[in-house]
């Protein structure tokens, strides 16, 4: 091992273009690749000198997206200063539940609660563990004692504690609760959440087996799910209905998706007046998220930003025929 004199490694990446200050890369081989041919490169291009070049580039695609859709550079500036990095370090854990759930390999649910409790086992010093205080099974997770823990649910004496749970709204559509906090004292806060349970008395099912023979909403069979999601008069028909009466922008690349698209967002948001900025939440950017982005999309919006992702050849090409970004 060789290393230059006064410097050490902070983080490990697998990715060359990934590589930030302080950082060092483990280049990883596969049948088509060597991660070893890209270590010059990386250096070359100045991944390793530069770890805000890459930033910087993604902001600059942002703006260019809303350059595109007449958004001033003056105004894109301003909304790109309020973009918050994530922390690379997981510092906060939380289990929501344990089930019998994917219980074959590990020998039943005991089995289901160790290995979900494997993310709090290097949990360190100034991190969080958040555990279901209703859950035995969680609660009985061994916990490092550097670990601070906050506990949710209905049992008293639970950080955050629910109660009062009852339907609400037209037709029950809503869950109403009251949250109250043990330690901040800021009191009871009422709560309306649109829940699946009662979305699924108003609407029904798309199912591609028979329906269950006590179903009494209503039910639409179809060959294939995947295709009924992607295709058939869901996500194309949302996007359809939206035309072209707001800008739908495709974002994809070998790294920076998912920053280059909360830039966009930001721009977007900064400079479009007529309504709010639907886009991709979380790493919801495959064959399921895109669509399903799509169908929660409101059509009152002003654009869409959505991010792609993909694993294969084609992928792109299938999310953008059912996206047809602008």
């Amino acid at each position: 091992m060789s290393c230059p004199e006064g410097r050490g490694t902070e983080a490990l990446e697998v990715e060359c273009h990934a590589l930030r200050r302080g950082s060092s890369v483990v280049p990883q081989q596969g049948p088509n690749f060597d991660g070893h041919e890209y270590l010059t490169q990386a250096a070359d291009i100045g991944a390793l000198r530069a770890p805000g070049r890459h930033l910087a580039m993604n902001a600059a695609a942002a703006a260019a997206v809303g350059l595109a859709l007449g958004i001033p550079l003056s105004t894109a500036g301003k909304a790109l200063e309020g973009y918050s990095p994530v922390s690379g370090r997981m510092q906060i854990r939380l289990i929501t539940n344990v089930g019998p759930v994917h219980t074959e390999g590990v020998g039943g649910i005991d089995g289901v609660a160790r290995a979900k409790g494997e993310l709090f086992d290097s949990a360190r010093e100034g991190d969080i563990c958040v555990i279901n205080g209703d859950d035995q099974r969680v609660r009985g997770l061994q916990i490092p004692e550097a670990a601070r823990v906050i506990s949710f649910g209905t049992a008293v004496g639970c950080h955050v504690r629910m109660q009062n749970v009852h339907a609400a709204g037209p037709a029950g559509l809503y869950t109403r609760f009251q949250l109250s906090g043990r330690e901040d004292g800021s009191g009871t806060e009422k709560v309306d959440v649109l829940g699946l349970s009662e979305l699924l008395l108003a609407a029904g099912a798309i199912g591609s087996q028979p329906a269950p023979p006590d179903w009494a909403l209503g039910y639409v069979r179809v060959p294939d799910t995947l295709v009924a999601l992607q295709a058939q008069d869901l996500a194309r028909l949302i996007r359809r209905r939206y035309g072209q009466s707001g800008a739908v922008v495709g974002i994809t690349g070998s790294a920076g998706k998912t920053t280059t698209r909360a830039m966009t967002q930001l721009v977007l948001q900064g400079g479009l007046l007529s309504g709010a900025v639907h886009a991709t939440q979380g790493n919801m950017n495959n064959h399921i998220g895109v669509p399903v982005t799509l169908l929660q999309l409101p059509s009152d919006s002003a654009a869409c930003v959505l991010e792609m992702g993909m694993n294969h050849f084609g992928e792109i090409a299938l999310l953008a025929d059912i996206a047809r970004p602008n």
